[in-house]
Formats: structure tokens, C-alpha cells, sequence
């Protein structure tokens, strides 16, 4: 920032320091996923993918069945429910645990681990209403075109 260091450090690192996250987000933070491509869907035009043993519906990419990946995905672009939920637009969710929480000013950034970590921008009024704590157990839920390849 200004040409200092401000941090450094693993994910969960940085996203626990108010002022290295703060920085990143104006950054543009994204999330990065390391996937595993398991089919192409011509006729809806998006990829299917493997994030350990679920399965995430990504916009289509030109990467080979068996072939690994990075898709990127904003903090703010993450839904957080309680439980499962059906009858949403959107095509992904992934069952995860709360690992960290930290609050910024009036929002929260909660970690949650999908077998890889997951950073969600939350309001304070959405920890508070869901009861948000570490060890909650949570649905992640993403939309296919929320999603970037690297």
C-alpha cells in the first residue's frame, strides 16, 4: 500500500487483519478455487466441475475433462443459508463450516471452509439473523456466472 508491505501470509492470514483486507477488497479480492473439470455442456453452454466431492456448475472453459483449473469468485458474490436450500435460480451450493469471523466496521467476512476456504462479505444484520458463530454449520450458495477463470 504505498508502496509498503502491510501483510502478508496465508488467506486466513490476511482476511483476519482489518487493514490487509480492507486493501485487498479495494484490490478486487477474489476467492480462487482449484477445480477439477468433469463435463462440458454445449447445450446450456457452462462446465461442470469437481471441488473435492461436489460439484459446481462454472460458465464453459476450454480445459479437457481430467484437466484442473482456477475459477475465481468475489467475496461479495457468496450467499450464506443455514440449511439446503430448493427452488433458487441459483446452480451451486456447497455445505461448509464457519472456520473465522472477522468484523469490519459495519461487515463481517466469514471464512468457510468447503474443503477449501471460502471468504463471504457479509452485514452485520446477516451474522446476527443466521446467528453466525465458528463451527456453524452453513449452504454456500453461487451462481454459475458469478464465476472467472484464471
Amino acid at each position: 500500500d504505498g508502496g509498503r508491505v502491510v501483510a502478508e501470509g496465508t488467506m486466513a492470514e490476511m482476511t483476519a487483519d482489518a487493514e490487509s483486507f480492507e486493501l485487498a477488497s479495494r484490490l478486487g479480492f477474489r476467492n480462487h478455487l482449484h477445480v477439477e473439470i468433469s463435463s462440458h455442456d454445449a447445450e446450456h453452454d457452462v462446465t461442470r466441475a469437481n471441488l473435492g466431492p461436489a460439484t459446481l456448475q462454472l460458465p464453459r472453459c476450454e480445459l479437457e475433462i481430467g484437466e484442473t483449473g482456477t475459477v475465481t469468485i468475489s467475496p461479495r458474490d457468496v450467499m450464506v443459508a443455514r440449511q439446503q436450500l430448493s427452488g433458487v435460480s441459483a446452480r451451486n451450493a456447497l455445505p461448509g463450516s464457519v472456520a473465522a469471523m472477522t468484523r469490519f466496521h459495519d461487515h463481517w467476512i466469514v471464512s468457510v471452509d468447503v474443503g477449501q476456504p471460502i471468504c463471504v462479505e457479509l452485514t452485520a444484520s446477516s451474522v446476527q439473523e443466521l446467528s453466525l458463530e465458528v463451527g456453524s454449520a452453513v449452504w454456500l450458495i453461487l451462481k454459475t456466472y458469478s464465476f472467472d477463470w484464471v
